[in-house]
């Protein structure tokens, strides 16, 4: 979600957005279970999960239905939507969720609050404030700032990713997905397409 301030577009990964806050809530169905998600103007995306998040997310449960004590990073949270399900699915995983946008940082820690779940909520430009590894790691990657940007935080992923642990995102195919799985695949170990469905491919890229 883009606003505009004095003229100029200001961008969901604004470190502090400045668009005039308008928090709403909105209840979404997962699998039979009522979420509970706040958003606001200014964070990716607004009153809705987008199409691509769930796509990633009902994806990567599908492919791994059982998971416990895994270190798995939401990268990008936004307001928390892939991590919320994430926790929801997962109660004994180990998850951290973080954010360039402060506004998003906040709304992902309420998220996580008003639903009843345990997770690490940071904010962080890319892995600024990230050490650990981590054996999975989702994100929907932010487009808007620039191929080389993007390539370069697929990089930190891998170097932030447990030897065998799993990069797991989702790319429109008009946005360079088939592109992008070929540069995965000069230093990942193992790259595969998952998933297809409207425009989107699901790439899973092993350490």
């Amino acid at each position: 979600m883009d606003g505009k301030i004095g003229g100029k577009m200001e961008h969901y990964f604004s470190k502090n957005p400045g668009v005039k806050s308008n928090k709403k809530t909105f209840e979404y169905q997962f699998r039979g279970e009522t979420i509970l998600f706040n958003y606001d103007h200014g964070v990716f995306s607004m009153g809705k999960g987008d199409r691509g998040s769930e796509l990633l997310i009902h994806t990567f449960i599908d492919k791994n239905p059982c998971l416990k004590d895994q270190e798995i990073l939401d990268l990008g949270t936004g307001y928390g939507f892939i991590g919320v399900i994430l926790k929801k699915t997962y109660p004994h995983i180990n998850l951290t969720m973080s954010d360039i946008n402060s506004r998003a940082v906040e709304l992902a820690k309420e998220n996580i609050e008003q639903n009843s779940l345990t997770a690490t909520v940071l904010q962080s430009d890319g892995f600024e404030h990230i050490s650990k590894s981590f054996h999975y790691i989702l994100l929907n990657p932010p487009i808007r700032v620039g191929k080389e940007k993007v390539y370069q935080l697929l990089n930190s992923c891998h170097q932030h990713l447990l030897s065998g642990g799993e990069l797991w995102l989702v790319v429109r195919v008009k946005q360079g997905a088939k592109s992008m799985g070929k540069y995965l695949q000069s230093f990942f170990k193992g790259v595969e397409t998952v998933e297809r469905e409207a425009g989107y491919h699901i790439i899973k890229a092993t350490k």
